[in-house]
Formats: C-alpha cells, sequence, structure tokens
C-alpha cells in the first residue's frame, strides 16, 4: 500500500518455525533461527538519530535485537 515504506520488505511464505520468542509473554524478540532475522535493512540516519542510536549496531529485524 505504501511503496515508500515496503522498499526493503522481504516475505518469508515457506518458513514454517517460531518467529518470536514468547508471543504468549508479548516477549516479541525475533529467534536467531528465523530465517529473515539477519536480512534487516539499516535505519535511515535521520531515525537513528531520533532513536539515540550511532549506526554503528547491527542491524535487526522487529522491535527487538535478535535471541539465542
Amino acid at each position: 500500500m505504501y511503496p515508500d515504506f515496503s522498499a526493503h520488505c522481504k516475505l518469508f511464505t515457506t518458513y514454517t518455525g517460531p518467529v518470536f520468542k514468547s508471543i504468549e509473554l508479548g516477549n516479541y524478540q525475533v529467534l536467531k533461527s528465523f530465517q529473515g532475522s539477519t536480512v534487516a535493512a539499516p535505519l535511515p540516519a535521520d531515525i537513528s538519530k531520533l532513536l539515540g542510536r550511532t549506526g554503528k549496531e547491527k542491524g535487526f529485524c522487529g522491535a527487538y535485537p535478535p535471541v539465542e
């Protein structure tokens, strides 16, 4: 619907494993075993600044860094 916001989107139609640490407990950390956990696009510089990030951190998908 909004191509400007989906330029780097990925769709994983064949992945059947768990994605989050615990949906039941509201822990939405992405598991490293999820094949999409390493394909995050870098944040734009102005967004990184607003979030207080240096821009040197490794990217991650989702709201939280991946867990073991």
